[in-house]
């Protein structure tokens, strides 16, 4: 049983009176609103007001804002379907039918799920459980498009791989968006890609790794400049005429004759396809040029892999000059010689 106060359409106010320590208001006999003896409170209409205080804790299986405009602070309904929340008048968040959210910005994308923040296009995008966008002025609707004016970014992870993208040029609002990719990595072998995409053909001849790929090779260039070796007299110190006698130098190495045994060469055009190599041997250069040889500070690491020894063959080129002007000298010098005693016998 319960106490009740019932607004009767034929008898006014009627209540009764019980024990229970529930207390009902009814309505032309219906309950509207029960409160029971632990002062928990259930309504069974719509509740209507110009404002709610509460100092506890309020729930509800949901709440449904009305309202369509960004006014105060709160929740409104921007469209049919979605969700808007307001601070100081002005839209903070939107969540729309199928689950994208903007932050400071309405949703633009249409396919997948997808967080835009403050600008058209600026975000993350999810397509698939191995397929993820981070955008800069760039959304996808039935393609990509440009958020607004300017060029297009974006940074893909899919299937294992990082892949960098921009627009080829910049574009406005709503347009279409060519992208160029311009490098990849890949998480699983962790090569880098410069230019083109790891499932492109031809594209381990773009990869930079410790090892070889692909069939050929390809010039990889910093601005206008291919990769090369810095040589500007800005970094260099206690520069003076070579003393050394290169001639003496070269005399001490042994060039040898040569295959390959390299683990890590795996390309078509591998080394040992082009036949037997002439070359040095590191450790054996390494105390007569030792400028030339990059020398591991152990044989193998602390996880037993080994650590090989490397030349810097772009570097012998300084050698070999100053040995041609040695060889010049000796020459110009018997030439003298010659010249002086064909005078002589004259």
């Amino acid at each position: 049983m319960t106490a009740t106060i019932n607004a009767s359409t034929s008898a006014g106010v009627v209540t009764t009176a019980d024990t229970s320590g529930i207390l009902q208001l009814q309505t032309n006999g219906t309950a509207a609103l029960t409160v029971d003896a632990s002062q928990n409170t259930t309504l069974a209409g719509t509740l209507t007001t110009t404002g709610i205080t509460n100092s506890g804790v309020a729930t509800a299986t949901r709440f449904n804002p009305t309202g369509s405009s960004a006014t105060g602070n709160g929740m409104y309904l921007p469209a049919a379907n979605s969700v808007g929340i307001s601070t100081n008048g002005t839209n903070a968040v939107t969540v729309n039918a199928s689950q994208q959210v903007g932050i400071g910005v309405t949703p633009n994308h249409t396919s997948g799920k997808a967080i835009e923040i403050g600008n058209a296009g600026n975000g993350l995008i999810n397509f698939a459980a191995s397929e993820n966008h981070l955008t800069t002025n760039a959304y996808y609707n039935s393609g990509w498009k440009f958020g607004g004016t300017g060029y297009a970014q974006k940074l893909t992870t899919e299937s294992g791989s990082y892949q960098f993208f921009v627009s080829t040029a910049s574009g406005t609002a709503g347009n279409a968006v060519t992208f160029s990719n311009l490098a990849n990595i890949d998480v699983n072998s962790l090569y880098t890609y410069v230019g083109v995409n790891p499932s492109s053909n031809g594209a381990g001849n773009a990869r930079i790794f410790n090892s070889s790929s692909g069939s050929g090779t390809v010039t990889l260039f910093v601005g206008n400049q291919a990769i090369t070796t810095s040589s500007d007299v800005r970094l260099k110190e206690n520069i003076v005429n070579t003393q050394r006698n290169a001639l003496e130098l070269l005399e001490q190495l042994r060039v040898v004759d040569h295959t390959w045994n390299d683990p890590s060469d795996q390309c078509e055009n591998n080394r040992n396809s082009r036949g037997t190599w002439m070359g040095l041997i590191a450790q054996e250069a390494q105390p007569v040029i030792p400028w030339l040889v990059n020398k591991p500070t152990a044989d193998v690491d602390e996880k037993g892999d080994p650590q090989y020894w490397h030349m810097d063959y772009g570097y012998s080129v300084p050698l070999l000059v100053k040995a041609i002007q040695e060889l010049k000298a000796i020459v110009d010098a018997q030439g003298a010689e010659i010249a002086a005693l064909k005078g002589a016998t004259a």
